[in-house]
């Protein structure tokens, strides 16, 4: 449901076992929150995270997506933020013993694009990766060895994004 809106909205603490960072949540509290249709510019910063050694079981693999506007005076807002355990979203995560970070990191990128496809904002939009194995697979640029039906529908939503004149 988040998804689809014009503007995302900031999930609540429900969510098991995804705990934001200290960081996120001094933002999230802290800036100011408007909407995508204030922006002449759209930055989507995509992440995600396996669990460390340690931690409890109901640690699963995650992503996050936080999405920031830049107004026409240069000033950057939050337009919201979405993040989620990995089986909690989508068949296309097949579920498995291990979760290589590729695969998390592919599931915020298509996430992103979700929102992205949705949303339809009618100003440029940057996505961000920390992956440089998800960036290169998503781009061509490597083949991927495994993730074939996430990589194949994250290319379907870039064919529309590039299709909407977007810039990655």
């Amino acid at each position: 449901h988040y998804m689809c809106d014009s503007d995302i909205l900031p999930l609540h603490d429900n969510i098991p076992a995804v705990k934001l960072h200290p960081a996120a949540n001094w933002a999230t509290s802290h800036i100011p929150a408007r909407p995508a249709s204030d922006a002449k510019e759209l930055y989507i910063y995509s992440d995600g995270s396996l669990p460390g050694e340690g931690h409890r079981d109901d640690h699963q693999p995650a992503w996050a997506i936080v999405i920031l506007g830049l107004d026409a005076l240069g000033a950057f807002f939050r337009v919201g933020h979405v993040a989620s355990q990995l089986p909690f979203s989508g068949a296309v995560f097949k579920p498995t013993d291990s979760v290589a970070s590729s695969t998390v990191e592919l599931a915020a990128l298509l996430w992103a694009l979700v929102w992205y496809s949705c949303a339809a904002p009618k100003v440029p939009v940057h996505v961000f990766s920390d992956s440089l194995t998800a960036v290169n697979v998503v781009n061509s640029i490597w083949s991927p060895r495994s993730n074939h039906d996430l990589v194949a529908l994250i290319d379907v939503l870039l064919i529309r994004a590039r299709n909407m004149h977007s810039t990655y």
